[in-house]
């Protein structure tokens, strides 16, 4: 895989042909071979055919007035591999309801007789997963953050006080972890774990 400026500039100059409304350049970059598909973000955007795919975008120009209504709000980026290449990036598009909504989408581009035609493009606007009840990793900060309160506390025991010491980071990463999956989830976490250092104890 390299990275491509021509692919690049393609999927730029198409981001541009669907904002301005050129109708003859979008049914000119989407190809016509078997295996195309198209995701939008509606849920009933799922389309397999080019020929229409193409009538499709150009009806959906049109009924926005000339095109979309978006502009980039990130580098576009586009590799390539031999007769295949692939390019993304993020837009924002002006929407009558919510105002401006971020967008983002990816395309596969395949080499057809010299010129690089669509063969896929999912498009997306991006939502919290904590909407859906997935608490997922989201970013590598955060895994060494993660591994950062997870670590033990080496130092020798201070003596007491009379004052109640702060728990440790292990101790609030198994609160949080019990308080995420529950208590029954929580005990087969602990039994899984203690299989595996028994049965490391015991080699």
């Amino acid at each position: 895989m390299e990275t491509s400026e021509e692919l690049r500039q393609v999927a730029i100059r198409f981001f541009e042909t669907l904002r301005d409304g050129d109708e003859e350049a979008v049914r000119n970059r989407v190809s016509r071979q078997p295996g195309f598909e198209r995701f939008g973000t509606d849920p009933d955007e799922v389309w397999h055919d080019g020929e229409v795919v193409s009538r499709l975008w150009v009806q959906q120009m049109r009924e926005l007035g000339g095109g979309y209504p978006w502009r980039l709000i990130d580098e576009v980026y586009a590799l390539s591999e031999g007769t295949v290449g692939w390019a993304g990036g993020r837009t924002e598009i002006e929407a009558p309801v919510d105002g401006s909504v971020e967008y983002r989408f990816t395309c596969v581009l395949h080499l057809e007789h010299s010129e690089w035609k669509i063969v896929q493009w999912h498009s997306s606007v991006p939502t919290s997963n904590e909407e859906h009840g997935f608490f997922l990793t989201k970013s590598v900060d955060e895994i060494a953050e993660a591994v950062s309160e997870a670590r033990p506390d080496l130092s020798p025991p201070r003596r007491r006080t009379g004052r109640s010491r702060s728990r440790s980071p292990i101790s609030r990463t198994r609160m949080r972890l019990n308080a995420f999956l529950g208590d029954r989830r929580w005990l087969e976490v602990l039994r899984a774990h203690n299989d595996v250092v028994n049965e490391r104890h015991h080699r």
